[in-house]
């Protein structure tokens, strides 16, 4: 955490942590940044986001947003690597299947 009160007296925006997906350690080290700093954002590299449930992705960043007083910052991707699938014992789809495309029941009424 010395790291983190050193990126945020040096005037860094944000400190950022190197996940495949964002989640277990890296949250930690997150909170625990939150917690001795506090203008600094926090957050990941682009994350692949389609390798952990959504709700509980959301429910985490929500969670490390509110530890840090908003400073929580996402970055998000489809999943590009093989590796990143087969780390987690999935079949890796196609390109058409790692993108969302919205349907009209996502859009706006």
């Amino acid at each position: 955490m010395h790291l983190a009160r050193k990126c945020e007296a040096a005037g860094f925006d944000v400190v950022l942590v190197a996940s495949s997906w964002l989640g277990g350690l890296a949250l930690v080290a997150l909170a625990a940044a939150a917690a001795v700093t506090s203008t600094i954002g926090l957050g990941s590299y682009v994350s692949n986001a389609v390798v952990r449930e959504p709700i509980l992705l959301a429910a985490d960043v929500a969670t490390l947003d509110l530890v840090s007083g908003g400073r929580a910052r996402l970055g998000l991707s489809a999943g590009q690597s093989p590796g990143e699938w087969e780390t987690i014992g999935r079949p890796r789809p196609d390109v058409a299947g790692r993108e969302m495309t919205p349907t009209s029941s996502d859009s706006p009424d």
